[in-house]
Protein backbone atom coordinates (compact mmCIF):
# COMPACT_ATOMS: atom_id res chain seq x y z
CA UNK A 1 0.00 0.00 0.00
CA UNK A 2 1.66 3.45 -0.72
CA UNK A 3 3.00 4.87 2.63
CA UNK A 4 1.08 7.93 1.88
CA UNK A 5 -2.31 6.69 2.77
CA UNK A 6 -1.26 5.67 6.43
CA UNK A 7 -2.58 8.44 8.56
CA UNK A 8 0.84 9.80 10.55
CA UNK A 9 -0.64 9.91 14.57
CA UNK A 10 -2.61 6.56 14.32
CA UNK A 11 -0.06 4.48 11.72
CA UNK A 12 -3.33 2.92 10.41
CA UNK A 13 -3.96 2.96 6.22
CA UNK A 14 -6.65 4.94 5.35
CA UNK A 15 -9.35 2.96 2.26
CA UNK A 16 -11.46 5.46 0.28
CA UNK A 17 -14.40 4.23 -1.43
CA UNK A 18 -14.20 4.53 -5.32
CA UNK A 19 -15.90 6.70 -7.79
CA UNK A 20 -16.74 7.32 -10.80
CA UNK A 21 -16.62 11.09 -12.50
CA UNK A 22 -19.87 11.92 -11.88
CA UNK A 23 -19.72 11.09 -7.99
CA UNK A 24 -21.78 7.34 -8.15
CA UNK A 25 -19.76 4.24 -5.68
CA UNK A 26 -17.86 2.02 -7.77
CA UNK A 27 -18.57 -1.26 -7.05
CA UNK A 28 -19.90 -5.06 -7.58
CA UNK A 29 -21.10 -8.03 -5.73
CA UNK A 30 -17.91 -10.36 -4.67
CA UNK A 31 -19.22 -14.10 -4.24
CA UNK A 32 -18.65 -15.50 -1.11
CA UNK A 33 -16.94 -18.23 -2.78
CA UNK A 34 -13.92 -15.17 -3.79
CA UNK A 35 -13.75 -13.66 -0.01
CA UNK A 36 -10.06 -14.71 1.65
CA UNK A 37 -11.20 -12.34 5.14
CA UNK A 38 -13.10 -9.62 6.45
CA UNK A 39 -11.56 -6.88 6.98
CA UNK A 40 -11.23 -4.60 10.32
CA UNK A 41 -12.44 -0.91 9.14
CA UNK A 42 -13.16 2.00 11.46
CA UNK A 43 -14.88 4.93 9.54
CA UNK A 44 -13.09 8.07 9.68
CA UNK A 45 -15.32 10.59 11.32
CA UNK A 46 -13.46 13.87 10.87
CA UNK A 47 -14.10 16.66 13.20
CA UNK A 48 -17.31 16.27 13.41
CA UNK A 49 -19.15 12.81 12.93
CA UNK A 50 -22.22 12.83 10.55
CA UNK A 51 -25.51 12.25 12.75
CA UNK A 52 -27.26 9.97 10.24
CA UNK A 53 -24.76 7.15 10.94
CA UNK A 54 -25.91 3.93 11.90
CA UNK A 55 -25.19 0.45 11.67
CA UNK A 56 -27.61 0.18 8.95
CA UNK A 57 -26.06 3.80 6.98
CA UNK A 58 -22.50 3.25 7.76
CA UNK A 59 -21.81 2.00 4.44
CA UNK A 60 -24.35 4.60 2.59
CA UNK A 61 -22.80 8.11 4.54
CA UNK A 62 -19.19 6.74 4.78
CA UNK A 63 -16.65 7.33 2.47
CA UNK A 64 -13.58 7.14 4.26
CA UNK A 65 -12.60 4.24 6.08
CA UNK A 66 -9.27 2.91 8.56
CA UNK A 67 -8.06 -0.50 8.45
CA UNK A 68 -7.73 -1.12 12.19
CA UNK A 69 -4.57 -3.00 12.50
CA UNK A 70 -5.52 -3.35 16.41
CA UNK A 71 -7.76 -6.26 15.37
CA UNK A 72 -5.87 -8.04 12.93
CA UNK A 73 -2.42 -7.79 13.28
CA UNK A 74 -1.73 -10.53 10.66
CA UNK A 75 -3.93 -9.37 8.07
CA UNK A 76 -2.76 -5.58 8.52
CA UNK A 77 1.01 -6.73 8.10
CA UNK A 78 0.59 -9.05 4.90
CA UNK A 79 -1.33 -6.11 3.24
CA UNK A 80 1.33 -3.72 4.30
CA UNK A 81 3.60 -5.74 2.45
CA UNK A 82 1.82 -5.91 -0.53
CA UNK A 83 2.97 -3.80 -3.68
CA UNK A 84 -0.18 -2.29 -5.16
Amino acid sequence: MPSQSVEGHLMMYILKCATRACGTPMGDVVPLSQLQALAPLVPRFGDKANLRLTVQTLSYYSNSFYLNHFLDKELYYALSSRQI
